[in-house]
């Protein structure tokens, strides 16, 4: 037992990426090459299951939670992460600076914002806190590594603020700091209509295209909510719709393989991504795990699909 274990370090093999992976090939990266505005990733980095795929040996969660960032961002494939703790708890500004400091310079982070900082105040979202306890911290310890900010309100928000949501986030996002990124993900499907896009208006925010079974395809909710010009565009493929969290997680486990293909949504992505970088837009795309089975291979196979389309 080494020193560190003794006390409490744990394992200190450093975590190395796959070799032979096929999400390094030279058909990847050539296919990415035709798509420079185009970042995926997935949601977190933190899964045993990916040996082979990402990892080259056996690593536990906790390892790859701690040290596997750098493994995983060297995989050509991906361009981005979600980080997803964030939601959780906020992290300091050395926290962000160690993450990035670990990924290459052309690497974007997507952000989500701590859930506890956008509760219901007194006036409503407290935006001085927001940004002193997260997006200070966040935008100063990425520096041009934070790609987006992405806005997450659960199902039950507007009755959280007592139905009131909407009047209450339009003066949040008017104020949000300029020269970032922010995209706004809402999982109540009846806030998606004009009242929300005027609430977008002016603000420099767009809605995150979620595929969630609590909301209709993405493509359904651009046409309730268009996305501003000259925004990135995130679009999350979260879960399979029929499924719970649950349920994808205990069926999936431990992720190392496409269990159930979607073709039918991966058409949609692909169309709804090609149209916004071809339109010049910066597009983001992460996928879950509880999506397919295995999200680097989702992302594959969307790549695969986008590329076979002729110029």
């Amino acid at each position: 037992m080494s020193q560190l274990d003794l006390f409490g370090g744990g394992e200190t093999d450093e975590v190395e990426s796959a070799s032979d992976s096929p999400l390094s090939s030279t058909e990847v990266v050539s296919n990415l090459n035709r798509w420079p505005g185009l970042y995926l990733g997935t949601s977190s980095w933190s899964f045993p299951g990916w040996r082979d795929l990402v990892y080259k040996n056996d690593y536990t969660a906790t390892q790859l939670a701690d040290s596997g960032l750098r493994a995983y961002s060297v995989i050509p494939l991906f361009r981005t992460v979600s980080l997803d703790r964030t939601y959780y708890k906020p992290m300091t500004y050395e926290q962000f600076r160690k993450l990035s400091q670990q990924v290459p310079p052309e690497f974007r982070f997507i952000v989500k914002a701590p859930r506890d900082l956008l509760q219901p105040a007194e006036k409503g979202l407290d935006l001085s806190q927001f940004s002193r306890e997260f997006l200070t911290p966040a935008a100063r310890g990425l520096e041009e590594k934070l790609g987006v900010v992405l806005l997450q309100f659960p199902p039950g928000t507007n009755a959280d603020h007592d139905g009131r949501f909407l009047s209450r986030l339009k003066p949040f996002l008017r104020g949000l700091p300029r020269g970032l990124n922010y995209s706004l993900e809402l999982r109540d499907q009846e806030l998606l209509g004009p009242e929300l896009a005027d609430c977008l208006h002016g603000t420099g925010v767009s809605i995150c295209g979620s595929i969630h079974s609590a909301l209709p395809n993405p493509d359904q909710q651009f046409l309730k909510v268009p996305p501003l010009p000259g925004t990135p565009l995130v679009f999350r493929w979260n879960i399979r719709p029929s499924l719970d969290y649950e349920q994808a997680r205990n069926r999936y486990k431990p992720f190392d393989r496409l269990q159930s293909e979607d073709p039918g949504r991966r058409a949609l992505m692909v169309k709804l991504v090609e149209r916004a970088l071809k339109a010049g837009r910066m597009v983001y795309l992460t996928a879950n795990n509880k999506a397919e089975g295995c999200a680097p291979l989702t992302l594959l196979r969307f790549l695969e699909e986008l590329s076979s389309i002729k110029a």
